[in-house]
């Protein structure tokens, strides 16, 4: 998946490359396991460079960020890697949609939903097949071509991530409240109940800063609270 990768050069070509992957994630992407297929609807990034260009403390730092397109289970939950070969890059798999076999305009059930990072983790991993079984697993990406607004229309809201604490190497807490965090959210969740942990802030952030009317957010954010 070349257009997930991140171009590590600029702290703002970083950051544009990070819009243009959730973007693609947001259209595009479908998570397959063996027989299962997920939307990714809730995702934080983590970027460190091995230049000063954007060192966040927050990431995780071991040679398999440096990695590309790799599943990098941690304490945390599990990344999806994009690092170069020499950078650190992971996407944090909040919340994951397990797609219907049966998508159609008419049928835009959802099989299941999960929240936070170690249930994602959970629900991924539990559709490997068993160990004492010959199977070859298949985990692969698939871009579904825009398919994905089409069957599951939406839009998404960008924000800082949830649960990170002050380190004494990010000057102003900046890395901190950096919005690095990008969530799918839908007028009415169809069969499921979407839950956003910190949506009580990002909606009443929309209000203030104008994005959005008090209506606007009740409609659209009202079944992810």
């Amino acid at each position: 998946m070349l257009t997930l990768k991140i171009n590590f050069q600029t702290k703002d070509l970083i950051l544009e490359s990070i819009d243009g992957i959730a973007e693609k994630i947001f259209r595009d992407i479908t998570l397959k396991i063996n027989s299962s297929e997920y939307r990714i609807i809730d995702s934080e990034f983590y970027i460190y460079t091995e230049s000063s260009e954007f060192r966040d403390p927050h990431t995780y730092d071991p040679d398999l960020q440096k990695e590309f397109c790799k599943l990098y289970l941690h304490a945390s939950g599990i990344d999806l890697t994009i690092g170069d070969g020499n950078n650190h890059g992971g996407i944090l798999i909040r919340g994951v949609i397990k797609l219907n076999k049966d998508i159609s305009i008419e049928n835009r059930n959802v099989s299941d939903i999960k929240n936070g990072p170690q249930n994602v983790a959970t629900e991924l991993f539990a559709n490997l097949f068993p160990l004492n079984v010959s199977i070859k697993n298949e985990i692969t990406l698939i871009e579904s071509q825009g398919q994905n607004l089409i069957h599951y229309p939406s839009e998404y809201v960008k924000t800082k991530r949830v649960g990170l604490r002050p380190k004494k190497n990010d000057i102003e807490d900046y890395f901190m409240n950096i919005p690095l965090r990008y969530i799918v959210l839908y007028p009415k969740f169809f069969n499921k109940n979407q839950t956003i942990q910190g949506g009580d802030g990002i909606r009443n952030k929309k209000i203030i800063n104008g994005d959005m009317t008090v209506d606007e957010a009740r409609k659209i954010l009202n079944q992810a609270l």
